[in-house]
């Protein structure tokens, strides 16, 4: 005995029926032909034709992924992956500031065991031989101030300094009312074996005329000029007494 397939809901009738006992939908006189099972939209985006549809959004998160770069410490050559914006602002090695002057490579990444081999490699150089100093930096730094009514000189602290009128660099002087827009914790001055970093924190900040984002860091370089708010300041980095 024959049988219809609904061309509508894909199931079999018997051959002498003319409207579908499931879906009431006329079967017509050439519905006795077999036809392929429709397929719903779950089947479709199971397999291959959805895996390109459905699979997108997975791909274009591999492919972010992949897009991986090393930023390589300039200092002791320890490196990390980083994806976009996402990227350490201290080496742990040793306490690098990364700023935006250090751009990430493209090599693979090496594996945790090259990683630790670099790690010691890098920790004899700091601590033997002829490259010993050649990472760590025993400067000084004061700055000097140009303001015509308030002239100053201060000695910043290796450990970090804030300046400004709740900072700890001398805060009475910029609580005197000399100075008019200087932040309360304006900017940050701080010290690595790389040398001496600068960061705004606050208010309006230049560096050798060009203003500056705020948590941006710069390297500090002697004769280097600041402006934070209404003062003028003058960079003096010298070497240690007693170093040669």
């Amino acid at each position: 005995m024959g049988s219809k397939r609904c061309a509508v809901c894909n199931k079999l009738n018997e051959e002498e029926r003319i409207y579908c006992k499931f879906c009431q939908a006329f079967l017509g006189a050439d519905t006795g032909r077999k036809s392929e099972p429709k397929k719903s939209i779950w089947e479709i985006q199971g397999g291959s034709a959805g895996a390109g549809a459905f699979g997108r959004p997975e791909d274009d998160r591999k492919k972010k992924a992949e897009e991986k770069g090393i930023l390589i410490c300039p200092v002791c050559g320890l490196r990390y992956p980083v994806s976009g914006e996402n990227r350490p602002l201290l080496c742990s090695g040793c306490s690098y500031f990364f700023t935006d002057q250090d751009k990430p490579v493209r090599p693979d990444a090496p594996g945790k065991k090259e990683q630790k081999e670099k790690r010691d490699e890098a920790s004899q150089k700091r601590t033997h031989g002829p490259m010993r100093r050649a990472g760590q930096d025993k400067s000084l730094l004061r700055l000097i101030g140009l303001t015509e009514n308030a002239p100053f000189v201060l000695n910043v602290s290796e450990e970090g300094s804030i300046l400004g009128s709740a900072g700890n660099l001398r805060p009475e002087l910029f609580q005197s009312g000399k100075f008019h827009k200087i932040a309360p914790q304006h900017l940050a001055l701080w010290h690595t074996p790389a040398g001496w970093y600068l960061r705004a924190l606050k208010g309006v900040t230049l560096y050798n005329g060009e203003e500056m984002n705020l948590g941006v860091s710069r390297k500090l370089s002697d004769g280097d000029f600041l402006n934070a708010g209404d003062c003028s300041i003058r960079v003096e980095i010298t070497g240690r007494e007693g170093n040669d």
